[in-house]
């Protein structure tokens, strides 16, 4: 033992910061297996490995972290590697701590042990290869006109895509709140509480005929003059018992939720009116994960029907709905199942909707007037979720260029149904979302943004003109942070001149996303046609723009990455399926042979890139210092994938 540590009944109790390590030896060292007490206590502990090699006297110092924790197996084994006759386990941040391990097993018999999570991934990973290769037959299986007819095996192969993007969306819900992991979640931040149930409480207090959230207000908060000062509202909440809540929207002595109120509305409100009890969060967010990964697909099929004349193929199609899914940031919405994720994956779903009903409504000559009514809806219902998202209604105009400029089927005599079809339900939204506000804050046009009470004061503080090209840059090119330690991705550097909001990420929507890539064409390529060009750039634009507001309003987090990677997500659709229709080779039918090849290495670079996203994301969902780590919440889970990479550790 080192000076800094000394042993107990309990086990190991560390003492000083420094010379806190248990050293062994033996002849040769590969693994050692550290075995715990029997008061075997939840509690997990970093330590590094400092080796001593076969002929030499000197001490090494390895640079990776492992992890033990006495009620975990998974973490009582380590690699350390061979020709190694001697091994310290030194302790960090360990400081009066007792670390309960009663002897260490040099060269242990590692258990066999067959793991069905990881045989599945492997089994997925297997699959996507042998189907999504380059030279894949699904790649000559062009899209039937009547994808619905069930004697088709293309509606099979999206129907079997779509039920494994829900699984993956229930899997990955399940890790962030399954088997208790709601209750580790942090119920304080700084000094102020944490209410998971912000949505249920809102839509309690809707059906009970009030807007503002049945919370206890402190006279100390009420008081103050301004409460928005986050500093001295922390000092308040320091000294007095009554919670002061975070992230709530304070206004006129009242708590609110700023928050889009359709969630409430659609989910929480109905759910509690039929069981008399309070829908999670979680579940909302499940269930408007698989709504937003069902018209994913959706929203492939019909761009591939209306602007390529059905010349996709099948597999291309399937490699778009990917696209929209890996490339939405939707993934880390289902992994923080909070009131946080609720309004950005509502609004994502119901954009993907309206998109794909304005798409359905295209029917040759004519429109068809219930799908423009109803892609209306969905994509005015964006006001009350992420309001961000209500800039989509201006994509009508490229979308729908051709009906309203040549064809005069708005804005005409003939149009007059198919104009009432668009602007009748923004109007019907709009009215009671915009009285809402004027209820809770005197003003049609106030949602509330400014009272919330967060780490600083939104009404005075905005992102520095300077910080925004290094926000932009974050957003979208910081390389990711790959090491050798696992979960292999790790939080990425963030710095910036002066402050602005940021939060941890583990790299750039493109280092992410290598698929994004594609996007560049829309200004590269100029044998596309107007159409399409017309509506990609519209879309990168919409991005553009998002993303300067989320940088100028609310600096950089993570769960911002959905406000605007949706739209560049779309770009890559159509420039894939413009890559590798049948109307793409006919653009180069001079050079039969050049346009397989390089429809083939297009293929492979949009798979390989996906399956890197995949991977990327996966082990994203283990990063150490994303907010409610599952390291944290599902211990269980992390040492268990952890365990799945012993042998390179």
């Amino acid at each position: 033992m080192g000076d800094g540590i000394a042993h107990t009944n309990e086990g190991y109790l560390v003492t000083e910061s420094a010379q806190n390590f248990l050293e062994f030896k033996s002849k040769s060292i590969e693994y050692i297996r550290i075995n715990p007490t029997a008061g075997k206590t939840d509690s997990t502990f970093r330590f590094q490995l400092i080796a001593r090699h076969e002929g030499n006297a000197g001490w090494y110092t390895g640079q990776l972290t492992r992890y033990y924790n006495a009620a975990f197996p998974a973490t009582y084994y380590v690699h350390v590697g061979n020709k190694t006759n001697g091994v310290r386990l030194e302790f960090k941040q360990a400081e009066n701590k007792t670390i309960p391990i009663s002897s260490i097993t040099i060269n242990p018999v590692i258990p066999f042990k067959i793991s069905m999570p990881r045989i599945t991934i492997e089994f997925l990973l297997l699959v996507f290869f042998l189907i999504f290769r380059p030279k894949s037959g699904i790649y000559h299986l062009n899209l039937p006109k009547k994808i619905l007819d069930l004697r088709n095996n293309q509606f099979w192969i999206l129907t079997a895509l779509t039920i494994i993007q829900f699984t993956i969306a229930t899997a990955i819900v399940k890790l962030a709140a399954g088997n208790g992991a709601m209750s580790a979640w942090p119920n304080h931040t700084f000094n102020f509480a944490v209410d998971y149930d912000q949505y249920a409480r809102l839509g309690d207090a809707l059906i009970h005929g009030h807007t503002n959230l049945d919370l206890p207000v402190p006279d100390e908060l009420a008081q103050m003059p301004n409460p928005y000062d986050s500093d001295l509202r922390g000092q308040v909440a320091g000294r007095i018992d009554t919670p002061i809540y975070w992230d709530h929207a304070f206004y006129k002595g009242k708590y609110y939720c700023y928050f889009g109120v359709v969630p409430a509305i659609l989910l929480f409100i109905p759910y509690q009116l039929l069981t008399g009890k309070w829908l999670s969060s979680a579940y909302a967010v499940l269930a408007l994960g698989c709504m937003a990964s069902l018209f994913a697909t959706v929203l492939a099929v019909q761009a591939a029907k209306k602007f390529f004349n059905n010349r996709a193929s099948i597999g291309v199609v399937c490699l778009a709905s990917m696209i929209l899914t890996l490339g939405s940031s939707m993934y880390y919405q289902l992994f923080t199942p909070n009131f946080y994720a609720v309004p950005g994956i509502a609004s994502l779903a119901f954009t993907y909707a309206g998109l794909s009903f304005w798409l359905m409504a295209k029917k040759g000559k004519v429109l068809s007037k219930t799908y423009i009514a109803l892609g209306s809806l969905c994509i005015a219902l964006n006001l009350g979720c992420r309001p961000q998202f209500i800039l989509v209604a201006v994509l009508a105009l490229p979308l729908f260029w051709d009906e309203l400029v040549k064809k005069r089927l708005f804005f005409s005599r003939k149009g007059i149904g198919n104009t009432v079809a668009a602007f009748a339900p923004f109007i019907a939204v709009f009215a009671p979302l915009l009285a809402y506000n004027k209820a809770r804050f005197g003003s049609l046009f106030d949602f509330g943004a400014n009272y919330n009470l967060t780490g600083f004061d939104m009404n005075v503080m905005k992102c520095p003109p300077q910080n925004i090209i290094p926000l932009i840059y974050y957003y979208l090119f910081q390389p990711m942070n790959i090491t050798a330690e696992f979960p292999f991705a790790h939080q990425t550097q963030t710095s910036l001149s002066l402050w602005s909001p940021a939060e941890p990420s583990i790299g750039g929507i493109f280092a992410l996303c290598p698929f994004l890539l594609i996007c560049t064409g829309a200004l590269l390529q100029k044998h596309q046609r107007k159409l399409i060009r017309r509506i990609t750039l519209s879309f990168l634009a919409l991005a553009a723009f998002i993303l300067l507001v989320d940088c100028y309003m609310t600096g950089l987090a993570w769960r911002y990455y959905l406000d605007f990677s949706w739209a560049v997500c779309f770009v890559c659709t159509l420039l894939l399926y413009a890559n590798t229709s049948i109307e793409y080779e006919s653009a180069l039918d001079k050079f039969p042979s050049k346009t397989f090849a390089a429809r083939r290495h297009f293929i492979a670079f949009v798979s390989i890139s996906i399956l890197l996203s995949a991977i990327f994301q996966f082990f994203g969902l283990f990063t150490t210092t994303r907010l409610s780590p599952a390291i944290t919440i599902q211990p269980a889970a992390f040492f268990d994938v952890m365990s799945w990479f012993l042998a390179f550790n």
